[in-house]
């Protein structure tokens, strides 16, 4: 059997240490561990993005973090970056899911674009953070930190947010389509 492309748990961490793990490869002397050069810190902000394709920045406590039921029964958020003002293009994703009651979540996803947006800043494609191990109804109505690290060519960012997990699409996901049950029938 092949391994698993979803992500292990970590256990219980605290955010600030789960933080502490997103941002590798700098010594306390701002130095890159695998070049030696500098690493260019990137200001960046976590967030989603609405049916209009409009980036809205997660605030503290309230927001609702929309769980993603994919036809093979993997659990996601979709969440995505705001970047300023410089960045490369590719950038590789390193997340993390703290929830009440469930512990940490760490996963990673490569090559990452970060698009210009034509204000002077950038916005990641979709990110796509797993929650694995569990089912929707372990998940809805928990509060999660989330916290997302970018990093590339000498340059990184490190960003962090928190919401409420919520179920508010009844579709089964499948790539470009969606399964959604008509109204009035039986699952």
């Amino acid at each position: 059997m092949p391994p698993s492309l979803v992500p292990p748990s970590l256990g219980v961490v605290p955010l600030a240490t789960l933080l502490a793990v997103l941002a590798p490869g700098c010594n306390p002397d701002g130095t890159d561990d695998d070049t030696g050069g500098e690493v260019v810190e990137g200001t960046c902000t976590l967030g989603l993005t609405d049916a209009e394709g409009t980036f809205v920045p997660l605030g503290e406590g309230a927001d609702r973090l929309e769980l993603i039921l994919g036809f093979q029964g993997f659990i996601w958020i979709e969440v995505n970056l705001r970047v300023e003002p410089e960045c490369p293009e590719l950038v590789d994703a390193s997340t993390g899911i703290t929830m009440d009651g469930h512990g940490s979540i760490g996963g990673a996803q490569p090559l990452v674009t970060l698009d210009p947006t034509g204000s002077g800043d950038y916005l990641s494609e979709d990110i796509l953070m797993f929650l694995n191990g569990g089912s929707m109804s372990e998940y809805v109505g928990r509060a999660a930190d989330l916290a997302v690290a970018l990093e590339g060519d000498g340059w990184r960012c490190v960003a962090s947010a928190a919401g409420i997990l919520v179920d508010d699409d009844p579709c089964i996901h499948t790539g470009e389509d969606t399964d959604c049950e008509e109204e009035g029938e039986d699952p």
